[in-house]
């Protein structure tokens, strides 16, 4: 078992019901944001999109969250999103795909992006820790 603290995000995309073309363009999007941030180290493992309109990585070394987190917000647009965010351990070895891992980062990711009075339209939801 892999030790360590990790950052897990989790990525919705907001108002996506109003968008005909959301899952083509978040794709498209999605595929050259994600071949930047592994070439940069910015992610461990290449973005899994899990529902539809959401999707989930984890994140290269803690202090290059920032940097991701902007650069993610930017590469998406005109994509708005809202994204959580969760420190702590990941149970299984980092390895593909993300969408199977466990762990405490993906609960606290998880709460972050469902936490009470942050409803679907909204773009920031509180960190979790």
């Amino acid at each position: 078992m892999p030790s360590g603290i990790y950052a897990v995000l989790i990525a919705d995309v907001v108002a996506s019901s109003t968008r005909a073309d959301v899952r083509a363009l978040l794709g498209k999007k999605l595929a050259a944001a994600a071949k930047r941030h592994l070439d940069q180290k910015l992610i461990r493992l290449p973005y899994s999109v899990t529902a539809g309109d959401e999707f989930q990585t984890v994140a290269g070394e803690l202090p290059s969250l920032p940097a991701l987190l902007l650069d993610l917000r930017s590469s998406l647009r005109p994509l708005s999103l809202r994204i959580g965010v969760g420190i702590g351990l990941i149970s299984d070895r980092i390895r593909p795909p993300v969408n199977r891992l466990r762990g405490e980062a993906f609960q606290f990711a998880r709460r972050a992006i469902r936490a009470p009075g942050h409803r679907k339209h909204q773009e920031r939801p509180p960190f979790q820790i």
